[in-house]
């Protein structure tokens, strides 16, 4: 699988069209053009929301504040992972111009690397998990086509997934071997949709969980 330079692999838009983006703390985030799509490809790590309000850090769980939330509860993984948020955080904390992605520009989004007969593994269209994941900080793993297998041949789209982890039920889980996502989509009351990419998975996988629950944020640059 061939590899890309993070950040500046061009599938289907021009890269040039899609610019790095600072948030309103000053982080700037490199960005990945896929399909005709303009996404992050780091992890979202404000404090704020654009407009000033602080995003409070904390070990607490609602779906009604926006909390977020170190990896691994860790402040120094921040720098690298980037920060969970809870729902309410996820759905606020996207730079102006860009937004928390919808279930649909996810889906989206993986069927264009799914289309894709450069990003296959195995030659099959399906296992996308290689073409999304970072190259680096994922757990072993000795199946093929996935996140763990070989990681130095991952990241061919240059999304470059990190194994952030998650929160859930008052504790971490998941650091070091996956990473939830959030999208901006609910699925019941309490819970919205997610997406999970593990370390011993061949795809990216959807999901359902509680809003109170902690997720990475990867935004999408909103239609101009």
């Amino acid at each position: 699988m061939l590899l890309a330079l993070l950040g500046c692999a061009t599938v289907g838009l021009a890269q040039t069209e899609c610019p790095t983006v600072t948030d309103v703390d000053g982080n700037t985030y490199k960005t990945v053009v896929i399909g005709n799509q303009c996404w992050m490809a780091e992890n979202m790590r404000a404090t704020h929301q654009p407009g000033g309000q602080e995003i409070l850090l904390t070990e607490q769980k609602s779906d009604s504040i926006p909390y977020r939330y170190c990896p691994n509860g860790r402040m120094r993984n921040v720098k690298t992972y980037g920060y969970l948020y809870n729902w309410e955080a996820a759905k606020v904390v996207c730079p102006d111009g860009w937004h928390l992605p919808s279930d649909a520009e996810w889906t989206q989004m993986t069927d264009f690397v799914s289309s894709q007969s450069q990003y296959a593994c195995a030659e099959n269209a399906a296992d996308n998990a290689k073409a999304l994941a970072a190259t680096a900080h994922w757990k072993q793993c000795q199946k093929n086509c996935t996140a763990g297998n070989h990681p130095e041949e991952n990241n061919a789209t240059g999304f470059a997934v990190l194994p952030a982890g998650g929160f859930y039920n008052g504790g971490y889980g998941y650091f070091g071997k996956g990473t939830f996502f959030w999208t901006s989509t609910e699925s019941a009351s309490d819970s919205a949709y997610k997406r999970y990419l593990d370390y011993d998975a061949p795809s990216m996988v959807r999901y359902t969980y509680l809003k109170l629950g902690g997720g990475a944020v990867r935004c999408v640059r909103s239609e101009k």
